[in-house]
């Protein structure tokens, strides 16, 4: 049951980032565009999931590609865009192609990305996107970006404290598994409904989220004219 509403939450935030594509034509949108293809291949990814898992068939090779892989290298692609200073985005690409090399190491010696989740190279992205995440947070909080919003009103705020929130509760329940994988077993209903209650935070934020500037001005003008 929570798995068919965590996959609807996963559809409207789908549906609302196309929906906020196709009628915000004034500026572009790439990080939203990024968010689209998340949201697109999470939702593909956890549906094949929900149906694998129901005739117990293993989907670690989806997961690690879809979820470790993909998924990380879009979000590292939101933060590069975001990132101002072109030595820093430069710095970006470099840990990004560190990463990408490590996985493979990992896919050959360590763990096979056909029958288990890769713990290890999932591990140094999560770290590395918490350090983007905390690098964004820290320049809006300063000043340093978008100086003139309101901070409760900046989709940016809002996307990066979702990530914040997720990957540190992935990183803790996925090394939980990874190193005590008798205690999550015992409590696995209540440590991946967590999961998946963080994770659907997140996805509805990615969707909607650029919303909320376009409400606020809304309520404004009708206060306005009344």
């Amino acid at each position: 049951m929570f798995g068919s509403i965590y996959l609807t939450v996963i559809a409207f935030g789908l549906v609302a980032s196309a929906l906020y594509l196709v009628f915000d034509k004034k500026t572009d949108h790439p990080s939203q565009r990024i968010f689209l293809g998340i949201l697109a291949m999470v939702l593909v990814l956890e549906t094949i999931g929900l149906l694998t898992a129901r005739q117990h068939i293993n989907n670690s090779l989806g997961y690690n590609i879809g979820f470790v892989y993909l998924e990380s290298l879009l979000l590292i692609g939101y933060f590069y865009f975001m990132e101002k200073t072109l030595f820093f985005r430069k710095i970006i690409l470099l840990v990004t192609l560190f990463l990408s090399v490590w996985g493979m190491i990992v896919s050959v010696q360590l763990q096979d990305i056909r029958t288990v989740f890769q713990y290890f190279a999932f591990l140094p992205f999560g770290i590395f996107i918490l350090f983007l995440s905390g690098r964004l947070l820290s320049q809006i909080l300063n000043l340093r970006m978008f100086e003139d919003w309101n901070l409760l009103l900046l989709p940016h705020f809002w996307i990066s404290t979702a990530i914040v929130f997720f990957y540190i509760e992935a990183i803790l329940i996925f090394g939980a598994y990874q190193f005590e994988p008798e205690f999550v077993i015992a409590n696995v209903k209540v440590l991946f409904g967590f999961n998946r209650f963080i994770a659907g935070s997140m996805y509805f934020v990615f969707g909607f989220a650029f919303f909320i500037p376009l409400i606020y001005e809304r309520i404004l003008q009708k206060r306005h004219l009344s």
